[in-house]
């Protein structure tokens, strides 16, 4: 599983799939900073708050983690991808860990797309 290539495909979904782009890349740099310092259950939080460009970065986000480590597809319900990410994400370090760099993987992806 090359999960670069994951990444890459993720990021030109949500290029491809949201517009303005600009709002996008400010969405994307500014969700980076959120994950970097506060860590995946506040990226989501913070997406959600972005009226336009965040629930699709989050469900993004989310259908690629669900990719990872299930089968059942993405939902763009806020509750659900919260609740999603605390039951099967977080209680496992190794898999904190991992999200959390394919996640910033992804939404750095988005940013350099963007400059395409």
């Amino acid at each position: 599983m090359n999960l670069d290539r994951m990444a890459f495909q993720h990021a030109e979904e949500c290029f491809n799939n949201i517009d303005p782009q600009e709002d996008l890349e400010k969405a994307a740099r500014r969700a980076v900073s959120v994950l970097l310092e506060q860590g995946l259950y506040a990226t989501l939080l913070y997406l959600h708050t972005k009226e336009k460009t965040g629930p699709k970065i989050a469900g993004e986000l989310i259908g690629f983690s669900k990719e990872l480590f299930t089968t059942t597809q993405a939902t763009d319900a806020a509750k659900k991808q919260l609740r999603y990410l605390t039951e099967t994400i977080t209680h496992d370090n190794d898999r904190i860990l991992m999200v959390r760099k394919i996640w910033e993987d992804t939404l750095n992806y988005v940013i350099y797309y963007n400059k395409l």
